[in-house]
């Protein structure tokens, strides 16, 4: 199932799945597994019903949090179906916000296992203001990253630049190649101005072209 997953015959995968799911019922990462295979598949209810299962047997797991009260869909039917999801994705990371619990070592783990493959990427296509959404996102980011890696959570003090020293930024992707991400915001680092800034490229990606 989670082979067929990668090559994205999400409904061969969900045969597998849900066969899996029934061999083994109290096993969190084959509900895991077939809950973001439904969503990959477009279908966000029953994936959402999946990640409720996986919260009845585990109240606290991270991932089943975020899948049950954070998953968006791709496409909307409707325009009033945008303001329906919006309206769920508020009260949802009104949920997580109270709910996620990092006292453990275990959950912090798992927390940070989670936002490693969790993102609101479907947020950004309908269209609306979501800067306060993406506050409190990032809030939640730095939340869990800050309980899993206290000694990178202070700030760090400015660097004094020596008159006309260029200033050093860095840009970390894995898109640093011909796709769309690079398309819409390659040209953050290709038109910096050279002779203010000193631009480093950290390419994390697999893929790589010329």
């Amino acid at each position: 199932g989670a082979v067929l997953s990668a090559l994205q015959d999400f409904d061969a995968a969900l045969v597998s799945l849900q066969r899996a799911a029934q061999l083994a019922p109290n096993d969190l990462g084959i509900l895991a597994n077939l809950a973001r295979c439904f969503k990959n598949a477009g279908r966000i209810e029953e994936s959402r019903q999946i990640w409720r299962e996986a919260l009845a047997r585990d109240p606290g797991s991270p991932a089943a949090l975020y899948g049950n009260h954070l998953t968006l869909p791709a496409l909307h039917e409707q325009q009033d179906d945008i303001a329906k999801a919006r309206e769920g994705f508020v009260v949802g990371l009104d949920i997580v916000e109270r709910s996620l619990d990092l006292s453990t070592a275990k959950r912090v783990l798992e927390a940070v296992s989670t936002i490693q493959s969790t993102t609101n990427f479907y947020l950004h296509y309908q269209g609306h203001n979501d800067l306060e959404l993406q506050r409190r996102w990032g809030a939640l980011l730095t939340r869990i990253t800050h309980a899993a890696f206290p000694q990178f959570a202070n700030p760090i003090s400015p660097r004094q630049r020596a008159p006309g020293e260029r200033i050093k930024v860095g840009f970390i992707s894995s898109y640093s190649r011909l796709h769309s991400i690079y398309k819409t915001h390659g040209h953050f680092i290709e038109r910096l101005n050279p002779q203010r800034f000193e631009s480093y490229t950290f390419h994390l990606g697999a893929h790589c072209d010329e």
